[in-house]
Formats: C-alpha cells, sequence, structure tokens
C-alpha cells in the first residue's frame, strides 16, 4: 500500500540515527534499509512517470472517419453572434465566386457542392485558428462583421479539386478536372506529414493530419 509523503519522513527520520551508529559495522544492512525506505518514498517507485503517460495517450491514432476529427472545432468556437445564419459552427457551405470576394451558402454536409466546413466563427479573419484551412471575412451593413474559418470537407467518396481560384468537390474519376485529391486517412495526434506516403494537409496546432492521394 502506497506510503504518503509525511509516513515516508517520519519512517526515515526514526531511522537515521540507526544508520549512522551501524555505518561502519554493517555497510550492506544499511544499503539495504535505505533502499528500503527510498522504495516507500512517493515517486522513487517504479510508477511511469506522467510525461511518459501524456505521450503514449497522445500517440498518433488513424482513421478514416473524416466527419469526426478529434480537436477539430477550436475553443472557444465562437466569437460573435454575427453571421450565426451564413456560418453556423459544424455545419458546411459552399463557395462562389472568386475567392477575394466569395459569396457562402449553407448546403448539407453529405452534399457535393459541401467544399468546407465551419470549424469556427469570429470577427476579423486572425482571430481563426492558425492552422485553418480558409478563412472568409464578410462586413456589409445587413449582415454585420464576421469570418467563418473552414476546414476543407473531406469524405471517402469524393475528391476536391483545388485549383487557384476555385476549390470544388468532384468525382475522383472526373477526367476533365485538374488537382483533384482523394483523402486516404486521418492521423489524430500528428503534426506533420511522416505517416502520409503521397502528402496531405497538417493541421500542427490541432494536431490533426489528412493524408490525401492525387488522382489522375
Amino acid at each position: 500500500m502506497p506510503i504518503d509523503g509525511s509516513r515516508s519522513a517520519f519512517a526515515l527520520r526514526m531511522l537515521w540515527p540507526l544508520l549512522r551508529i551501524y555505518q561502519q559495522r554493517h555497510a550492506l544492512t544499511v544499503g539495504f534499509v535505505a533502499i528500503l525506505v527510498l522504495a516507500l518514498i512517493p515517486g522513487c517507485g517504479s510508477e511511469t512517470p506522467s510525461d511518459m503517460r501524456t505521450e503514449a495517450t497522445l500517440a498518433p491514432v488513424t482513421s478514416v472517419d473524416f466527419s469526426n476529427i478529434h480537436g477539430q472545432y477550436p475553443q472557444p468556437a465562437t466569437l460573435t453572434d454575427q453571421g450565426q445564419e451564413f456560418a453556423p459552427v459544424g455545419g458546411c457551405v459552399d463557395l462562389g465566386g472568386p475567392q477575394v470576394r466569395a459569396t457562402i451558402s449553407v448546403v448539407d454536409c453529405g452534399s457535393s457542392r459541401s467544399t468546407y466546413r465551419v470549424v469556427q466563427r469570429v470577427n476579423m479573419p486572425n482571430e481563426c485558428i492558425g492552422d485553418s484551412d480558409r478563412r472568409l471575412y464578410q462586413n456589409s451593413k445587413a449582415e454585420g462583421q464576421w469570418t467563418a474559418c473552414l476546414d476543407l470537407n473531406w469524405d471517402s467518396t469524393s475528391c476536391i479539386s483545388i485549383g487557384a481560384e476555385v476549390v470544388k468537390k468532384v468525382g475522383c474519376d472526373d477526367k476533365g478536372t485538374s488537382r483533384k485529391f482523394k483523402p486516404v486517412k486521418v492521423i489524430h495526434g500528428s503534426t506533420a506529414l511522416d505517416g502520409c506516403r503521397s502528402g496531405g494537409y497538417t493541421h500542427p496546432i490541432r494536431r490533426f493530419t489528412i493524408c490525401t492521394q492525387p488522382q489522375p
């Protein structure tokens, strides 16, 4: 049964005079008793250190469930009520138009138009979590000022075409679309591409990596 620190200290004080008296004539016995006392002091046993337990807990875990990524949603998830109708956290959206002045529409997360997932909604773009895939800033008299922090909405049934101006979901067998990527797996607890064979997208702050495979 473990002995708390106060009881261990008391035991050590009681044994110390004996250790001094018999130090010369009974060196072997003294060593044995000292080891026994140290074994009773908390922290001197063989229990796994807390930092090692933490490392084991955070070991990378692979999954193919792209809709349930641990730690994907930063806290706090919202810093403003503005934009709730257009960018609800956890919802999926389709962006249209050019990159600079894109429009945003809420869509079903299972639809072919659900290119992005809203992971956070804030006031200004610099308030988004630093490893989000995209930030969309909106400011109008009708809607107010807000920013949608977005991740690509990967799913195993389709690919995402990532062009300089247009990012959209496409069929992986669509020969008319270039630069399309199929998600292979998500690695939880990862900050690098070491576990991906052909590249992907890292999220080092939230500690997950999407491994992808280029499609012809």
